[in-house]
């Protein structure tokens, strides 16, 4: 009697911790950081907009101390050496469930890029790309373990050969600065959510595989990523966050075929397609919040622990995301 009544209250236990019933709490979705976290029931639409803002200073080469541009001109070898970037994407997003376990996405971004940099007779100028990203597609379907898997598609919407002012004229900006893939990619991913009545957790896996090369003759590097996350509740409207993230990202393949010349000329280790690429792993802290119209706002910092680079480029010194969500 005593062993049945202690394997039900395991077995309750665990149904609770597995629990996924969170719709009322501010933790019910994951950090704004992350996304495809969640599926929705039958007939239910989703709306959402985020704003990303990314800031890189500080050249670094493998693993190593940071190193300012200034040290690497001109006895890096290189006549150009980028100073520091921003990016600011603005991502659009909807969702849809057509059932209970099918929910359909699609994502579309908008990228703002500046980056500043110095030449080797000590000139300063800085570059500009924007533009629309390359488009998401994709399903998430639920799985009866619990796992939300994920399969999707990346559109090559976003251009690879975006131009601007530099001091040798109008040229094709280096791979930082481009805006899109320019090729189709896979994208596959799975996440896992459980709740205690305190508490909530998350973990997620996600790859992206290039498919082929693009239409100036490379590819970038395929992508995988791992971030898992424990979130609470300190209001009935706000849930403070705690994640951390990997990203790997491998070299690219093949040359642009606009950088022959900068290449050949050691222009900048920008142009060079087996620098790109690396390793980064974050730490984040975050905040969600519920309104009772059902509007969702949150906020998330992110901040770099470890970097490795495949090459010299700028260093990660963190970034904001910012974002909105309704469901109807």
């Amino acid at each position: 009697m005593k062993s049945y009544t202690l394997g039900r209250a395991i077995a309750g236990l665990l149904l609770v911790i597995s629990s996924n019933t969170l719709a009322d709490r501010p933790d019910s979705h994951a950090p704004i950081g992350v996304m495809a976290d969640h599926g929705h029931k039958k007939g239910e639409w989703m709306l959402s907009y985020r704003t990303m803002r990314m800031a890189m200073d500080s050249l670094i080469e493998g693993s190593g101390e940071s190193l300012a541009s200034a040290e690497l001109l001109p006895e890096g070898g290189y006549r150009v050496m980028p100073e520091d970037m921003t990016m600011t994407m603005h991502m659009l997003g909807a969702m849809y469930a057509p059932s209970d376990r099918l929910t359909l996405m699609v994502m579309l971004p908008y990228l703002d890029n500046e980056m500043a940099s110095q030449t080797a007779m000590g000139m300063s100028f800085d570059t500009a790309s924007s533009g629309i990203g390359d488009a998401r597609l994709g399903a998430l379907i639920q799985h009866p373990s619990g796992w939300l898997l994920r399969a999707g598609l990346s559109v090559p919407t976003g251009d690879q050969d975006y131009q601007g002012m530099t001091p040798m004229g109008l040229s094709t900006l280096p791979f930082p600065m481009q805006i899109g893939s320019g090729t189709w990619d896979i994208t596959l991913g799975a996440t896992k959510v459980v709740s205690t009545p305190t508490h909530s957790f998350g973990v997620q896996f996600s790859a992206t595989a290039r498919l082929g090369d693009n239409d100036q003759g490379y590819r970038q590097g395929h992508v995988f990523a791992t971030t898992a996350w424990a979130a609470k509740p300190v209001s009935e409207k706000l849930s403070a966050s705690l994640r951390f993230g990997f990203q790997h990202q491998g070299q690219y393949a093949g040359e642009h075929v606009d950088y022959a010349m900068a290449r050949e000329m050691s222009v900048a280790p920008t142009f060079f397609a087996e620098l790109q690429g690396g390793q980064l792993a974050q730490v984040a802290l975050g905040l969600n919040s519920l309104w009772s119209n059902g509007h969702r706002w949150a906020i998330e910092y992110q901040h770099p622990v470890y970097e490795k680079s495949n090459g010299l480029r700028l260093s990660h010194q963190g970034n904001w995301n910012i974002g909105w969500q309704k469901a109807f």
